[in-house]
């Protein structure tokens, strides 16, 4: 495609000469994309934690819970009863590649996870790139705008159709959608179910966490992006007078 097609995308606008403070928020929005991704990489148990499950029973006056936050590379347990911890040092984290996680489900989703997000960690520090050390492009940024649109959404398709499946499958009879006598599925804030002629009541619920919110900040942030750069949204559907 020439530098004549590239700029069809834009409106006149784009094609002007951009202005210090446009070019300023452009970049600030490049490095806060940046860093959404490396904490939803590296931001361990609350900062990059994708997904959690929640659960809880009582019976006869006791009460037991536990926790899973899973990350891209190790998720988190924590188990308490009557309010008391019970592992060792509050929170167990297992590696994924761990020899006994018995998690390989879950490794290869969170595995194709983390490379898309570092394909959008690339395209962020593209932004940085092309900002700083070269002439501005307003259609070159947008399409990387663009790139990282399309990466955010095949990401946030993907976690929520294979996750909770991986889970279940890993975890088999014990998994918290089998105990609740549920279909795997994404996000549950409330599940109840009572068992043992009902001397036993059994909570649980299931969500995403700050990790997969990220994705939802990137395109935000790539949107607002656009609008600096007074992309004409119109085109991405096309016009309705032809």
């Amino acid at each position: 495609m020439s530098e004549k097609d590239d700029g069809d995308v834009l409106n006149s606008a784009v094609n002007s000469p951009i202005g210090r403070d446009a070019k300023s928020y452009i970049q600030l929005i490049a490095l806060v994309l940046i860093l959404s991704c490396l904490l939803s990489l590296f931001g361990g148990k609350v900062l990059g934690s994708w997904y959690t499950t929640k659960g809880e029973s009582s019976s006869e006056g006791y009460v037991n819970s536990g926790q899973v936050n899973y990350g891209l590379t190790t998720y988190y347990v924590e188990g308490t009863v009557n309010g008391e911890e019970v592992l060792e040092d509050d929170i167990l984290e297992v590696d994924y590649e761990d020899w006994d996680c018995y998690c390989g489900e879950t490794e290869d989703v969170m595995g194709n996870t983390k490379s898309l997000v570092y394909l959008n960690t690339l395209a962020g520090f593209g932004l940085i790139f092309f900002i700083r050390y070269q002439k501005f492009n307003g259609a070159r940024i947008v399409n990387l705008f663009f790139v990282i649109i399309i990466i955010s959404l095949l990401t946030s398709i993907y976690f929520i159709s294979a996750l909770p499946d991986a889970i279940d499958k890993d975890d088999g009879s014990n998994s918290i959608y089998q105990n609740q006598h549920e279909d795997a599925s994404f996000v549950s804030f409330d599940e109840e179910i009572s068992v043992d002629g009902g001397n036993t009541v059994m909570k649980a619920m299931w969500y995403p966490n700050l990790g997969f919110l990220y994705l939802i900040i990137n395109l935000i942030l790539c949107f607002s992006g656009l609008a600096i750069l007074d992309y004409d949204f119109k085109k991405i559907f096309g016009s309705l007078d032809d």
